[in-house]
């Protein structure tokens, strides 16, 4: 089964980026817009900023928890190159 890492940002605090993996990307985005996460609601909306496929959910969570690592938006966008993350188009 594919796994998606993804990589959202708040449309409404440009500061504001949230990481995650899920099976089902589509679900996933529209769960975090509706309020159901605790720790995302107060940023709403969200849009997708970049994804990738991983085949595991091991190898996402790795992915996930290097990202949350990163600094500043600079080490993560060189995060996402290192690792063929593909932008979104939206």
């Amino acid at each position: 089964m594919d796994i998606f890492v993804y990589i959202l940002f708040s449309i409404k605090d440009d500061d504001r980026f949230e990481f995650g993996f899920a099976s089902d990307l589509e679900t996933r985005i529209k769960a975090h817009n509706q309020g159901l996460s605790p720790l995302t609601k107060n940023f709403r909306p969200w849009k997708l900023f970049a994804t990738k496929k991983v085949e595991t959910r091991s190898q996402a969570a790795i992915m996930v928890k290097d990202l949350r690592r990163m600094k500043s938006k600079d080490g993560m966008v060189i995060y996402m190159l290192q690792n063929d993350f593909v932008v979104s188009k939206e």
